[in-house]
């Protein structure tokens, strides 16, 4: 709802919004990433960080293309016209609800799927202290 013809510096506020949500997310990707490789090493004994790494930057990049894909999808399904000098109403109030609507959804999942997340606090103690009380290979 901040995009405005009338007053284009109104955008900057969104990425102002989303700048910390945004950080927030990335740093807690990688938290999760690291407290998963320890899970890993517990239930398998070796360390696979570049293989967890991996995944999540290839789930993260095919996220990011499909958020680029839906953006096209969000843009025919409202009625806008490139070509057209101005868009109608319609088409704005379309473009300002579903761009408001679906990623409002999609971070009411992220939330649950990482209310799903099995490991806790109170288990990555567990398993950091279990990892460290292991021997050490030579």
């Amino acid at each position: 709802f901040l995009f405005s013809a009338s007053q284009p510096m109104l955008i900057f506020i969104v990425y102002v919004l989303m700048a910390p949500g945004m950080s927030g997310f990335n740093l807690l990707r990688a938290a999760m990433v690291a407290d998963l490789v320890d899970d890993d090493e517990r239930r398998n004994g070796e360390r696979r960080e570049g293989l967890l790494a991996a995944v999540d930057q290839w789930s993260f990049k095919v996220t990011a293309a499909l958020a680029l894909l839906l953006t096209g999808v969000i843009l025919q399904a409202s009625g806008f016209e490139a070509s057209a000098p101005r868009q109608s109403e319609e088409t704005l109030t379309s473009l300002r609800l579903m761009f408001s609507l679906i990623p409002a959804a999609g971070a009411l999942l992220s939330l649950w799927l990482a209310s799903r997340y099995p490991l806790d606090d109170a288990r990555v103690v567990e398993i950091r202290a279990e990892l460290a009380a292991r021997p050490k290979p030579a």
